[in-house]
């Protein structure tokens, strides 16, 4: 039986302002080292193999 790959798009929502933390700076923007967790999210995702796209899902500034 043959095995059927697909490819993946995943979608990361970076949208909050993630309040609880009590920043100034929406948490997906802090820096962790020298990337900010959304660079590392993103990063992360496009190491896997299937993972093909990555959509980033941020609010409307209107």
């Amino acid at each position: 039986m043959a095995t059927t790959h697909l490819d993946v798009c995943a979608v990361v929502p970076a949208a909050g302002f993630g309040r609880r933390m009590q920043t100034e700076c929406p948490k997906q923007y802090l820096s962790i080292g020298n990337q900010t967790i959304l660079e590392h999210s993103v990063h992360a995702l496009l190491a896997h193999p299937r993972v093909k796209r990555v959509v980033i899902a941020i609010k409307s500034w209107r």
